[in-house]
C-alpha cells in the first residue's frame, strides 16, 4: 500500500516537473564536472566554497597502506599525497610501495578533502618518493595533510604503546610509530622522524595539533644518542649561559620537597634555591622528603621549571623551614621557594577556583591562594577583615616589568600558594572600630544629614510658597486699593476740579462787568485766588491718588512726568535720566518708588528754591537705584526732627523701610540735596 503511494506521487512529480519544463522551453544540460587527475587538483578544489564532487582517476605509489581489515590508504603522485578511503574489499592487498589507479570521487568531510575510491587497481611496484623537509611551525599552516615529510627534534617522552612525543622547533609532535621501533628510541636523543602529517580537529573542522604517523618499515634515525649519564645541576644553574648550549637535554636536580600539588606540580628546594617540576604522576610526595628529579629543562614565567620527568625518591627528612621575609619586596627574590609574610587582610573571596587572600603589608598589596578542597571549611570565615596575619606560602612571581632591550628583568607581582589552612595564622584581630564600621556609621550619618536637609529643603520650600502667596494676596489687594484710588481721583476731577475750574471762568466773566479798582473786584480777585490753590490741591490730590502714570508710562515715565509737572513754568531746570535694561516690578512696590521720588522733588521745589533737579533711575540685575539731587539752600539733617512732617522724610523713610530698600540722604547749608534709594532685588527675580 506505501509502495503505491510513493509512485503515485511520484508520478505526479514527474508530470508536474515535465510540464514546468515544456512550459520554459528547451533546458540546456549542466556542465560535466572535470576530471581530476593529480592529487594537488584535489586539494586546490578543497579551497572554493562551492564545493561539489568531482570524478577522480589518480595513479601513483601507496605510502601508508592499510592495516588489517581497514579501508584507507595514502597514495602519492608527482605533486601531492592524498588521503582515499574505499570498502575493505578493494583495500585488500594492497602493500607500501605498490604502484595503483585509484577511480573516484572527491569528498570533504572533516578537516581536508579526499577521494572515496569506487575501483583500485595495483598495477605494479613504485619507489617510494623522498620526503619534504618541514619544520614545527610549518606544521602548524595546515597545508601538509597527508603529505610525505620529515622533520628533527629530541625525543621527550615514550610510551609503550608505540607514541613518542617529539620537542622540535619549540614545538610539541606527537609521533605514531610501531611498538618496537618505539622501544628501540631512548629518551633524550635527538631524532629525524620520516612520516605522513594528520591533523586532529574540532566538530567545525578547525585544526587542533599536527600528529606524525610513521609506517611499519619506516626506521626512526637517531642522529644524536642521548649522553650514558644525565649531568646533575644546581637548581640556580638550570638556565645560566654555557658555551656547550646544552639546554634541551636531561639533567638532573636533587632537593627536598616543601609542596605538592598531585598531578600537577612539585616544588623541591636546594640549598636556598627552588624549582617548580611539573609533575604527570599521581604519586603522592611528603613535605621534607628528599628526591632526585630527571627531565628537561623549560623557561617559566620567571624562574626555570622543569617538565618531563622522571622522580626518584632518596630519604625522608623533617619539612624546610619557610623563610620569614621583613617586606613583600623581597619575596620575588624567592620565586618558587616557601617564604612567610605578615600583613594586614584587606580582602577576601571564596569561589570554585579555591579561596583568595588580599594582604597588605609595607604599601604593597598581594594575594595568597589556598586550592579548592582546603577551601571549603568554615576557618575562613573566622579570619576578619582588618586582623594582622602571618601567612606561609610558595611564591610565585605572577607579572614582569615590560622590558624591550636586554639586561635584568624586575618581577612586579607575586602570590603566596598556601599548603593548607595552617598557613595562615591571626597575629591580631581587627580593632571594633574597623574600616567597615566607620563606614556603616559614616552612610548613616550621611543618610540623617541627607534627611535633616531635605526636610529643611521641605520647609524652606512651604515658607517660600507661604511668602509668595502672602505677597500675591498682598499685591492683588494694592492692586484693588490703587484702582479705588484711580475711581475716587476720576470722581474728584470730573466733578471738584471740573466745578472748580467753572468758577474760575464765571469770575473772569464777572470781573469784566466790575468797577476797577472798587471793593467788590478786590473780593472777586482773592476768591480767584483761593479758587486757584483750591484747583491746585485738587489736581495735586488727584496725581498721589492715581497710579495711571505708572500704567501708562513706566515708572521712569511716571518719574519724569512729575518733575515736568511741578518745575514747569517756575524757572527751574529739571532732568530725568534712567540706565540699565528695564524690567517691570510689583505695582506696590513702583508706587512707593514713585511716592519717594515725589517727596524729593516736591520738597528741592518747594522748599529748597533749587535752580536745578537731577532725577536718575539706574536698572541692574540685582538692584534697583533712584537718586534726586537739587543745588538749592541744603540743610543740616541732623537738626531735622523726623516726626516733623515738613520735608516728609519720615515717610520716605518708612516707605524705604517696607520695600527692604536703603535711603541716604546728603544735605548741607548752601550745598544742595541729594537723596539716594538703594533697593536689593535678589529675592524679586
Amino acid at each position: 500500500m506505501r509502495t503505491g503511494n510513493l509512485m503515485t506521487v511520484g508520478t505526479l512529480w514527474f508530470g508536474l516537473l515535465s510540464f514546468v519544463c515544456m512550459a520554459a522551453g528547451p533546458v540546456a544540460d549542466a556542465p560535466a564536472l572535470a576530471l581530476l587527475t593529480t592529487a594537488e587538483a584535489v586539494r586546490t578544489l578543497g579551497e572554493a566554497e562551492d564545493f561539489t564532487e568531482h570524478p577522480v582517476r589518480l595513479r601513483g605509489v601507496v605510502l601508508l597502506p592499510p592495516g588489517p581489515g581497514a579501508n584507507s590508504f595514502v597514495l602519492a603522485d608527482d605533486t601531492a599525497g592524498i588521503y582515499i578511503e574505499a570498502d575493505a574489499s578493494l583495500c585488500a592487498g594492497l602493500e607500501r610501495g605498490a604502484v595503483a589507479e585509484i577511480r573516484g570521487r572527491v569528498v570533504r568531510r572533516g578537516f581536508a578533502p579526499f577521494v572515496m575510491a569506487e575501483s583500485v587497481s595495483v598495477q605494479g611496484t613504485g619507489v617510494i618518493p623522498p620526503p619534504a623537509e618541514v619544520d614545527f611551525e610549518d606544521l602548524l599552516t595546515g597545508r601538509h595533510d597527508a603529505q610525505w615529510v620529515g622533520i628533527s627534534g629530541t625525543v621527550r617522552r615514550v610510551e609503550a604503546g608505540g607514541v613518542m612525543e617529539l620537542a622540535a622547533d619549540g614545538g610539541r609532535l606527537l609521533v605514531q610509530c610501531s611498538r618496537a621501533e618505539a622501544a628501540r628510541i631512548p629518551v633524550d636523543a635527538e631524532v629525524r622522524v620520516i612520516g605522513i602529517v594528520f591533523y586532529q580537529f574540532s566538530r567545525s573542522g578547525q585544526m587542533i595539533r599536527p600528529l606524525l604517523s610513521v609506517p611499519d618499515g619506516q626506521a626512526i634515525e637517531i642522529t644524536i644518542a642521548p649522553p650514558l649519564e644525565i649531568p646533575l645541576k644546581r637548581i640556580d644553574r638550570l638556565l645560566s649561559f654555557s658555551a656547550d648550549g646544552s639546554f634541551g637535554h636531561r639533567v638532573k636536580v636533587r632537593g627536598v620537597v616543601t609542596h605538592q600539588l598531585p598531578g600537577e606540580a612539585l616544588w623541591l628546594e636546594d640549598d636556598g634555591q627552588a624549582v617548580r617540576v611539573k609533575l604527570d604522576d599521581s604519586r603522592i610526595y611528603v613535605p621534607g622528603e628528599a628526591v632526585e628529579v630527571a627531565g628537561f629543562v623549560r623557561l617559566g614565567g620567571y624562574s626555570p621549571e622543569m617538565e618531563d620527568v622522571q622522580v626518584t625518591r632518596l630519604a625522608f627528612g623533617a619539612p624546610s623551614s619557610p623563610i620569614l621575609l621583613d617586606s613583600p619586596a623581597a619575596a620575588p627574590d624567592h620565586d618558587a621557594g616557601l617564604v612567610t609574610l605578615r600583613g594586614r587582610l584587606i580582602e577576601k573571596t571564596r569561589d570554585p577556583q579555591g579561596a583568595r587572600l588580599i594582604l597588605s603589608s609595607h604599601d604593597h598589596d598581594f594575594p595568597a591562594l589556598l586550592n579548592p578542597a582546603d577551601a571549603k571549611g568554615a576557618f575562613i570565615d573566622a579570619w576578619e577583615v582588618g586582623s594582622q596575619m602571618e601567612i606561609t606560602g610558595i611564591c610565585a612571581v605572577s607579572r614582569l616589568r615590560q622590558k624591550l632591550y636586554p639586561g635584568t628583568v624586575e618581577p612586579t607581582e607575586f602570590e603566596l600558594i598556601m599548603r593548607s589552612p595552617a598557613d595562615m595564622v591571626v597575629l591580631e584581630s581587627p580593632p571594633w572600630w574597623d574600616a567597615e564600621r566607620r563606614a556603616w556609621a559614616l552612610a548613616a550619618l550621611a543618610l540623617t544629614l541627607g534627611m535633616v536637609a531635605s526636610a529643611t529643603a521641605w520647609a524652606t520650600r512651604r515658607r517660600l510658597r507661604q511668602a509668595a502667596a502672602a505677597r500675591r494676596q498682598s499685591e492683588s489687594e494694592f492692586a484693588a486699593i490703587l484702582a479705588e484710588r484711580n475711581r475716587i481721583a476720576r470722581e474728584i476731577h470730573d466733578t471738584l476740579a471740573q466745578g472748580l475750574g467753572a468758577i474760575l471762568l464765571q469770575h473772569e466773566m464777572l470781573k469784566d462787568h466790575l468797577p476797577a479798582g472798587s471793593e467788590a473786584e478786590t473780593h472777586l480777585i482773592e476768591a480767584n485766588e483761593i479758587t486757584r490753590s483750591a484747583l491746585a490741591e485738587a489736581r495735586e490730590s488727584i496725581w498721589n491718588m492715581r497710579s495711571q502714570a505708572i500704567e501708562d508710562n513706566g515708572l521712569g515715565g511716571a518719574l519724569a512726568g512729575i518733575l515736568d509737572q511741578l518745575t514747569d513754568n517756575n524757572g527751574i531746570r529739571g532732568t530725568c535720566e534712567i540706565s540699565g535694561e528695564i524690567f517691570p516690578l510689583p505695582p506696590m512696590v513702583e508706587n512707593n518708588l514713585l511716592r519717594i521720588g515725589q517727596e524729593a522733588i516736591t520738597n528741592a521745589v518747594k522748599h529748597a528754591s533749587a535752580k536745578h533737579i537731577d532725577v536718575s533711575l539706574d536698572y541692574s540685575p540685582d538692584r534697583l537705584t533712584l537718586r534726586v539731587q537739587d543745588d538749592g539752600r541744603g540743610f543740616d539733617p541732623a537738626a531735622v526732627d523726623l516726626k516733623d512732617r515738613h520735608f516728609g522724610l519720615a515717610g520716605m523713610r518708612e516707605r524705604a523701610d517696607e520695600l527692604g530698600a536703603h535711603l541716604r540722604l546728603e544735605s548741607s547749608p548752601d550745598k544742595g540735596t541729594g537723596l539716594t534709594l538703594d533697593l536689593p532685588l535678589r529675592d524679586r527675580k
